[in-house]
């Protein structure tokens, strides 16, 4: 099933979703934020042509800015669309079902416990 779910960063993982089986949908991060992040004039790698200066969005539909700060405040309500298992949803709610998830992976050490309910 294809859902919309918060993204969350950590220096370890980087962005990512908190949920153990997903597919990230392309093209499908927002808010999408124009601008915000500045790019030294550089020369390019492939062709070894001189690049000028400039600004790149801080996030596009498919992601962070690779150099952008990761605890800026911009970037604090990013979500993505994803696919999950059709057995992680509630069929009444049509929302992520803890209870289910920790059934399903009832052996795994971080999604067992039900005092660390997915942070979606």
């Amino acid at each position: 099933m294809r859902i919309r779910v918060k993204l969350l960063h950590d220096p370890e993982r980087g962005w990512h979703v908190d949920l153990p089986t997903y597919a990230m949908i392309p093209n499908t991060w927002l808010p999408k934020i124009a601008g915000g992040v500045p790019i030294p004039a550089h020369t390019n790698t492939q062709t070894g042509a001189p690049v000028p200066a400039g600004v790149a969005d801080l996030c596009d539909g498919n992601g962070i800015h690779h150099r952008a700060a990761p605890n800026d405040a911009r970037l604090a309500n990013l979500s993505c669309e994803v696919e999950v298992p059709d057995n992680y949803i509630d069929p009444d709610t049509g929302a992520i079902d803890p209870n289910r998830i920790r059934q399903i992976h009832k052996t795994h050490p971080r999604w067992a416990d039900p005092d660390q309910p997915p942070n979606v």
